[in-house]
């Protein structure tokens, strides 16, 4: 185990939590340990911030902003962050803060009223491009600017990548 580099966990049945739940306070101990995809029903928190060598890590688990928030807080050296619908980004200007290494990023979006989402700060006005909140995010950034950055959302589906100094905007359904 001490040379593990990649772990995946994907549990559906909501009695197996406690699986992955034991899985994760085994590998915490994993100094090689880089990737780290995980599908569970719920998770605490707690068991993923103990992951500070990470580098790549999608999740797909029901996560309020201020969890993710919180976790990305000890991840310094993560490079690759893959959120999906179950996870919100209603603080991802946030979480990028604290990810200086961050090279690729995705995330779902859904507009929000919410006084707490500062993502759309940016862009309130409805006219506003998604190029717009790409060039926001990438402006956040100070060292490196994102290579890769992909946004979904109820009816869009776009990406942005950094090619030879390049920016390039694309969608479709």
């Amino acid at each position: 185990m001490r040379n593990l580099q990649l772990v995946k966990i994907w549990q559906g049945n909501r009695h197996s939590t406690s699986i992955s739940k034991h899985v994760l306070r085994i590998l915490k101990d994993s100094s090689q340990l880089r990737q780290l995809h995980i599908c569970t029903l719920k998770l605490e928190t707690t068991q993923i911030r103990k992951f500070e060598q990470l580098e790549i890590l999608y999740i797909d688990v029901k996560l309020t902003a201020r969890d993710l928030l919180q976790s990305c807080r000890t991840m310094t050296s993560l490079q690759t962050l893959h959120l999906t619908d179950q996870v919100s980004s209603a603080r991802l200007r946030e979480v990028l803060a604290h990810l200086p290494y961050l090279r690729d990023l995705s995330f779902v979006i859904y507009r929000s009223d919410s006084k707490h989402s500062k993502l759309y700060d940016c862009c309130q006005d409805a006219s506003s491009s998604l190029s717009m909140l790409f060039d926001f995010l990438a402006s956040q950034r100070t060292e490196d600017h994102l290579a890769i950055a992909q946004c979904k959302g109820p009816d869009m589906c776009c990406s942005r990548s950094r090619v030879a100094g390049q920016h390039q905007v694309t969608g479709g359904p």
